[in-house]
């Protein structure tokens, strides 16, 4: 929505410098779309400033997706602007009113609307082009209307438009003697109408509804037109059998809205969305019409089921389906549809069948196409959802695996070069292009923790080697600049195998090639200078990692020079948490708390609290308490983390156990300083302490192993842990790298 403010708000002719500034910082840095890091709030609110006066007006804001975000964001900018007047028209919805208690209400009654509506029926039936039709009877028709229409401005509408269609004098008079009482009885009829249809026309009209109603995003009529196309009974998708629009509008006018500008078809109203899922209607079993009707989960069923038919074609050999417009909405939406319903054999067999055959593909498209900066952990919760929902079917997916292969081919993309295993896939090129270094080096990171946690870091390892030594073959050097991003994701893979000297070697062998060809200040050359300094921490080598940090942190700040876009940057963010680990290391918590602060909000910002990266954050920052002697607030913090990590991430997943184990450490460490204090809070403590270690205990055997090393460290902690809790004093738990 504020991408869309900004368009409306800049001057015709002429764009501002702040917004060819702010243009200009995101290409620097490699991005083609404007993201959160860009802070689209503060470039609206400079253009604001260009304007003596701005009235914003939000229609149908509970329609809206990510409602709280929209108005938190809106609220704030017109809370410290002068010149910006905010109106909102909304129904009657808990988390919009709790936003707007302090704002001035006019509740829309049907007394309030009366004269609104009357007026408007009486300029409509007054403009009817009917010759037979005399004074009395437009005035009968105005009063009925005005009568019955209760404050329901689209009831008046649609009835105006009925009384518009009439054939006859009698056709207007039958209309004008059954009048529906409601909305709910204006829908049934409607329906019933559409059931006089043919049974192709019928047909038609089910799925343009089903489809409107179910879909989690507006669609464009293009994407609706290829849904009503497919036949899950061809084995190939025909594109003659696309409806016409006129055709589609005509059939389903009552109960869907055409935006000319957007070509996005949507529902008329929200009570015609609760009335097709039978919220309103009684008896439907008892309705000649009931074909009409579906519960949610069935409606997610068949979406899911047209989804994964219509990418099975797509997918399929020599198809040019990949181009058309569906193939998107189909590839990022069709999980959720399926998490909607319930488990059953024909869904579960069309999703075990198609992710056999394509999950490559599809995992690529949603890689490109997911727009947001760690789409690797949107992919990782699908993962455990899908086995869930199959009651861990383990051939649903192999997601570490196949998620290193399509990277790799994601960066042959990207560097323009055609991959044989997806070769139709050219319309991507300029998708994949549009991912930037950093969105790249941030999927490669997240790959190496999910390799790590499936125990499958070998094969990963041989599969980017191999990459390397084609990339190789291809450019006929094997220290060509488009190795480099190779060399950095091999450099993570082979840190995570703790082999350190070499992930330092191959980092080092990066960083030469881009300062021979790219420079010291490129911004592809930032991200092997904190690669570096990470390896360097990790063989205690502070003060080059430190060096490295900074020279990055430098770099990026020159490449963003105004304050607020500093402020919003991922990238800036990434290199400060990093330098705080080296300052960690070098005991120095102090020093590192300001940093993980700026960067934790920085992310909070963009990616919300409850985000994996965001908790890694908050988890350092309680550690830097429980470093400086603040128990209380490392407590606190620790708890936030564990909360959030068991939410997002699951009651066994490895980072959740690292914060079992961090907190029973805070809590041991309190019972130690109150020894000759308060006896009960000590022991309340000291037990809650041992409690949190078993936890972790006994989920990392399960999970990781008994050899693991986070494994062995529980229990050797555990093995510490007598009636006193002195020995629990000095512990630290594992550190994240």
């Amino acid at each position: 929505m504020m991408s869309s403010l900004i368009v409306a708000l800049i001057p015709p002719g002429r764009v501002p410098d702040h917004v060819c500034a702010a243009h200009n910082a995101a290409v620097k840095l490699g991005r083609r779309y404007i993201t959160q890091a860009d802070s689209p709030e503060n470039i609206f609110v400079a253009l604001l400033g260009l304007h003596q006066r701005v009235y914003l007006v939000i229609d149908g804001l509970d329609e809206a997706t990510r409602i709280p975000d929209v108005l938190d964001s809106l609220l704030s900018i017109s809370q410290t602007s002068q010149n910006l007047t905010l109106m909102v028209f909304s129904r009657d919805v808990p988390c919009i009113n709790k936003r707007l208690s302090h704002a001035v209400h006019i509740n829309l009654t049907p007394e309030s609307t009366k004269p609104d509506i009357d007026k408007y029926v009486h300029d409509e039936i007054d403009k009817l082009e009917i010759p037979e039709m005399t004074p009395h009877i437009k005035e009968h028709a105005t009063r009925f209307l005005q009568d019955r229409a209760n404050g329901m401005f689209l009831w008046a509408t649609l009835m105006v438009d009925s009384l518009r269609a009439s054939t006859s004098e009698q056709n207007f008079a039958d209309t004008m003697a059954d009048v529906p009482t409601g909305l709910t009885d204006l829908w049934l009829r409607g329906i019933h109408q559409l059931w006089q249809k043919s049974s192709n026309m019928r047909g038609l009209a089910r799925q343009t509804i089903l489809w409107v109603c179910t879909a989690f995003v507006p669609l464009q009529w293009s994407e609706l037109q290829c849904a009503l196309a497919l036949d899950l009974q061809a084995p190939n998708f025909l594109p003659e059998r696309k409806p016409f629009l006129q055709v589609t509008l005509d059939l389903c006018s009552p109960f869907v809205s055409y935006d000319i500008t957007s070509q996005t078809i949507r529902p008329v109203h929200p009570s015609f969305h609760d009335f097709i899922f039978g919220c309103e209607v009684q008896d439907i079993a008892q309705l000649p019409e009931r074909a009409f009707f579906c519960s949610k989960p069935e409606a997610h069923r068949m979406l899911s089921l047209h989804c994964l038919t219509y990418l099975t074609q797509a997918y399929s050999a020599h198809s040019n389906l990949i181009e058309q417009p569906l193939t998107r909405y189909a590839c990022l939406w069709w999980t959720k549809h399926l998490l909607a319903t319930e488990p059953c054999q024909e869904l579960a067999d069309a999703a075990e069948t198609f992710l056999s055959l394509h999950r490559r593909a599809w995992i690529l498209h949603f890689l490109v196409w997911e727009k947001t900066t760690y789409p690797l952990h949107i992919l990782a919760r699908y993962h455990t959802d899908l086995l869930n929902w199959s009651s861990h079917n383990s051939s649903m997916f192999n997601l570490t695996l196949d998620l290193a292969s399509v990277i790799i081919d994601i960066n042959k993309m990207r560097l323009h070069q055609r991959t044989t295993a997806f070769p139709y896939l050219d319309p991507l090129q300029q998708l994949a292009h549009s991912m930037t270094y950093f969105d790249n080096m941030m999927v490669a990171r997240d790959l190496a923790r999910l390799l790590t946690q499936a125990n499958q870091l070998p094969p990963g390892i041989s599969l980017f080697e191999s990459a390397l030594a084609d990339q190789s073959t291809y450019s006929g050097t094997p220290d060509a600049p488009d190795s480099v991003w190779l060399l950095n994701v091999l450099g993570l893979l082979y840190d995570q195998q703790s082999l350190t000297e070499k992930a330092t070697s191959i980092q080092e062998r990066a960083l030469a090639i881009q300062s021979t060809h790219l420079g010291v200040t490129h911004p592809e050359t930032v991200w092997t200078q904190n690669e570096l300094g990470r390896m360097y921490r990790h063989q205690s080598r502070y003060a080059e990692a430190e060096t490295m940090h900074l020279t990055a942190l430098h770099t990026l700040r020159s490449l963003l020079p105004d304050p607020n876009q500093q402020s919003h940057s991922p990238e800036i963010a990434w290199t400060s948490s990093t330098l705080a680990r080296v300052y960690r290391k070098q005991h120095n918590p102090a020093a590192s708390l300001p940093h993980l602060t700026s960067a934790l909000k920085t992310r909070t910002h963009l990616i919300g609290p409850t985000h994996p990266h965001s908790l890694w954050l908050l988890s350092d920052i309680a550690q830097c308490h429980y470093e400086l002697g603040d128990f209380d607030f490392a407590e606190r913090y620790h708890r936030e983390a564990m909360a959030g990590r068991t939410e997002v991430l699951g009651l066994e997943h490895p980072d959740t156990l690292w914060s079992l184990n961090n907190l029973g450490v805070v809590l041991a460490a309190k019972a130690v300083a109150t020894s000759t204090g308060d006896g009960v809070a000590r022991d309340r403590w000291r037990d809650e302490a041992e409690e949190m270690q078993r936890r972790a205990y006994e989920a990392q055997k399960k999970v990781l192993g008994v050899a693991h090393p986070h494994t062995v460290w529980t229990r050797d902690v555990l093995s510490t842990i007598p009636p006193a809790v002195g020995p629990l004093q000095s512990v630290l738990a594992p550190s994240q790298n």
